[in-house]
Parts: C-alpha cells; structure tokens; sequence
C-alpha cells in the first residue's frame, strides 16, 4: 500500500495536487480512518459481482465506502442480481460499470494479475482472484 500510495502522490503532483501519505497501524485503522477520513486506501480480494457492487456500492450498502448514492445504480444491481439469462445479466453490468467508470468518487489504481503454472498433465486448474490453490476438479492426464 505504501509503494502505491507514493506512486499516487507523484502521479498528482504535476497537477498540482499535494497529497500527504499517513500510514496508520492496523488496530486503529478499519474503526478511525477507513470509512472516517475523506481519503484513504484499501485492498480488496476477488468477490463474485454480486457481493462486490452490492456492499460497496448499494446506497445502504455496509462498506459504501464513497458514500454516493445512485438509484439507478442501485436498481441496475438488484436487476443484475436476480437475471438469469447470461447475455442479458453481462449487458446490465456493463451498464453498472458505465456509472461507475462516469460518476463513482473511486480510484482504482490497480488489478493484480493472476497467473497459474502447471505442468502440462494437469487438469481442472484454473486461475483464481485470490491466488487460492483450488484442487476439487484438479486431475492428472496420463
């Protein structure tokens, strides 16, 4: 967090924006700067869509960590989460990312790449958000 954060200052100061980097131990963090201060910095772990829009970005959501509200945001998630034709749920959260890409007060800085390496023989692997070995449908070919 602190390489990025350094990396975000130098970004901005070009435009002449100063930005002050305050690391705060992790015990006082989540209860008196995260959701408290106007400006701070978090890392999440790969959710399914659903769970991801929903607490972030719902106007009640737990962690809407903007504090915007957007009904029409909100209808588009509820509509996403409950379609059941694939094509149909792809097109909506399209439009969910629409009105994020345009209107969410959030800088999204970076996307860990995910990378699985494995011998060829192995099958039933695939890459995971969180780097989670996950071996329920692993097998060896011959």
């Amino acid at each position: 967090m602190n390489e990025t954060a350094v990396a975000f200052k130098e970004s901005a100061a070009p435009a002449g924006i100063r930005v002050t980097i305050k690391r705060h131990p992790e015990d006082i963090y989540w209860s008196n700067v995260w959701m408290v201060k106007p400006f701070t910095m978090v890392s999440w772990n790969g959710r399914p869509p659903d769970q991801a829009l929903s607490i972030v970005y719902l106007c009640d959501g737990v962690w809407n960590e903007t504090f915007m509200c957007i009904p029409e945001l909100d209808a588009l998630i509820i509509r996403a989460r409950g379609e059941v034709d694939l094509e149909q749920r792809k097109r909506t959260y399209a439009e969910v990312q629409r009105i994020l890409i345009d209107d969410a007060s959030r800088i999204i800085p970076i996307f860990r790449p995910v990378f699985v390496g494995m011998l060829d023989n192995v099958r039933g692997i695939s890459a995971h958000p969180n780097n989670w070995l996950l071996l329920h449908e692993a097998w060896l070919a011959d």
